[in-house]
């Protein structure tokens, strides 16, 4: 028996929590495109068409350490504020078994490609197509309301294994005097994906009310893709703070509204009618003992992002190397000012 897709649910939560428009039951029309791309490039399955044929594009740690940038994508990533989105479970059961995963979305491609043309009169240049569903969606859409709480969001995989045994599904931070100065220069506007310290080029700068005296933060977050799972969960993101390199945790899950008379920890949830949940408590470990350098880890995988976009005439006439300069930098963020 096919499962039940669980598009709707998706497209009801976007909904909530971001300023989107829905246009038809997968389509959704995102006011600022640039949040469509962060939606897009979180995905671990998401399509960009393009003139020349689709991208598979993906901002994760494969592609920061191969030292991409999404510069490099500008005219794929600019003017698209179209979300096409399937639950990817679903569509994977509509096939033979004996199909490829690669041939099915080979398939859906197309026909939401035709779809878009034919029915909505969009050039799919102009739209995302992303297949998510389940932990991926909802580290994604967790990942938006940390964003709006200040915290700076680290893909999977990228600073986990320098600072903690095991691998968090999201690694975030609040970054001092550094990430007041990424506000001031108008890179983000008060918490942020790493990616977005890439995108500034493309979308341009924005500016917002400054926070003043920024505390430093480390946290370790874990999604859970259904409730009956989230007990795993919460045992699980305790042996990251065992790592001494967090200050607090944070479980995503869907269909927790209750979690708060119940446990003490921080969670992020959504209620049955789609509308976020958010409680973050005070830190566990206000100084873990391996704090500073996990701190420092995340400071320097921030400005290493942020310089390697940078023109090369920006850079001071210096004769430290671009390592030496970053650490220049993260300790004295003010640098940033000079050239950006």
């Amino acid at each position: 028996m096919i499962t039940k897709s669980e598009t709707p649910i998706y497209v009801n939560i976007l909904k909530k929590s971001l300023n989107v428009v829905e246009v038809s039951s997968n389509l959704l029309e995102f006011k600022d495109p640039k949040e469509a791309i962060l939606f897009g490039l979180h995905s671990c399955r998401s399509y960009f068409p393009t003139n020349q044929g689709i991208l598979h594009l993906s901002y994760d740690s494969s592609f920061w350490r191969g030292f991409d940038y999404l510069p490099r994508y500008k005219n794929v990533l600019r003017n698209r504020k179209y979300v096409y989105i399937e639950d990817y479970s679903y569509i994977t059961q509509k096939y033979p078994s004996s199909y490829r995963i690669s041939h099915i979305l080979n398939l859906e491609l197309s026909d939401i490609c035709g779809t878009l043309e034919d029915h909505f009169g969009i050039d799919p240049s102009k739209v995302i197509i992303t297949f998510t569903g389940g932990e991926d969606f909802y580290t994604i859409v967790g990942s938006f309301i940390l964003r709006d709480l200040g915290y700076i969001i680290f893909p999977e995989d990228l600073i986990d294994v320098f600072i903690c045994n095991g691998v968090p599904d999201l690694v975030v931070a609040k970054l001092g005097n550094l990430q007041e100065v990424l506000i001031d220069r108008g890179i983000i506007e008060n918490g942020g994906f790493l990616a977005e310290v890439e995108l500034w080029p493309i979308f341009g700068k924005r500016s917002k009310v400054i926070p003043k005296n920024i505390i430093e933060e480390v946290l370790a977050v874990e999604t859970e893709p259904e409730a009956r799972r989230a007990s795993g969960g919460r045992k699980q993101i305790k042996t990251y703070l065992n790592s001494g390199s967090f200050n607090n945790e944070v479980l995503i899950c869907p269909g927790r509204e209750g979690d708060e008379r119940y446990y003490n920890d921080s969670f992020i949830t959504w209620s049955k009618e789609g509308d976020p949940i958010v409680r973050i408590t005070p830190p566990i470990y206000p100084v873990p003992k391996n704090f500073e350098k996990a701190i420092q880890i995340t400071k320097k995988v921030v400005v290493v992002t942020l310089l390697k976009v940078l023109a090369l005439s920006k850079f001071p006439e210096t004769d430290l190397s671009f390592a030496e300069f970053a650490e220049r930098v993260i300790d004295n963020p003010r640098e940033l000012k000079r050239v950006i």
